[in-house]
C-alpha cells in the first residue's frame, strides 16, 4: 500500500498519508447506511504497510465491546 485518504461523511479530511511516488489508482470504499468504523489495524514490516483491517459496526450487531466495556 503506497497512500491512504480517510474522509468522513461530509468529506472533511480525517487523516491522509502517502509514499513519496505513489502509482496506480484510487479506490473508494464506501460504508453502508448506518456503518461505522470503529476500529483499524495495520500489519507492518520495516519498510511497508503489509495489510490494513478496518473494523466496521452498523445497528443490529450490538454494543461494540469498548461500549459494553465502559472504554
Amino acid at each position: 500500500m503506497e497512500a491512504m485518504v480517510l474522509v468522513d461523511q461530509n468529506d472533511k479530511l480525517i487523516c491522509r498519508f502517502s509514499g513519496e511516488h505513489v502509482t496506480g489508482s484510487w479506490v473508494t470504499m464506501e460504508l453502508g447506511p448506518e456503518e461505522q468504523v470503529i476500529g483499524v489495524k495495520a500489519n507492518s514490516c520495516d519498510r511497508y504497510v503489509r495489510g490494513i483491517g478496518f473494523f466496521l459496526w452498523k445497528p443490529g450487531m450490538g454494543l461494540p465491546n469498548y461500549v459494553e466495556n465502559g472504554i
